[in-house]
């Protein structure tokens, strides 16, 4: 069966503020222990009463413009990659290409 208050309490995030409080006591037990659940919340000054009420002012919010809105970016020029393909030559090219390798070969052999 539904229980409309545990849902509610769900919604406004009542089990994420006790957790919180359970966590900001641990770290105030072990001040050198570092506390990576919640930093941004501590670091935001977040209290645990006042999970509830940042739900309910996002909800208000989702309700007066439910569109989806992200902040604008600027778009970025795409990378310039490099082009690992060969051009094919042709067979001028390719005989002029194994001329001028075996030139190479015969001058580093001294031949």
């Amino acid at each position: 069966a539904l229980d409309a208050k545990v849902h509610r309490d769900r919604i406004f995030g009542k089990h994420v503020a006790e957790y919180l409080k359970q966590v900001k006591e641990e770290a105030s037990s072990n001040p050198d222990e570092k506390c990576v659940q919640f930093s941004k919340y501590m670091e935001a000054k977040v209290a645990p009463e006042s999970i509830e009420c940042m739900y309910k002012k996002a909800h208000a919010a989702i309700r007066a413009d439910p569109s989806k809105s992200l902040p604008k970016k600027a778009k970025k020029e795409g990378a310039k990659h490099k082009s690992y393909k060969t051009k094919k030559m042709s067979g001028a090219e390719k005989r002029t290409a194994a001329k001028a390798k075996v030139a190479a070969i015969r001058e580093r052999l001294g031949k």
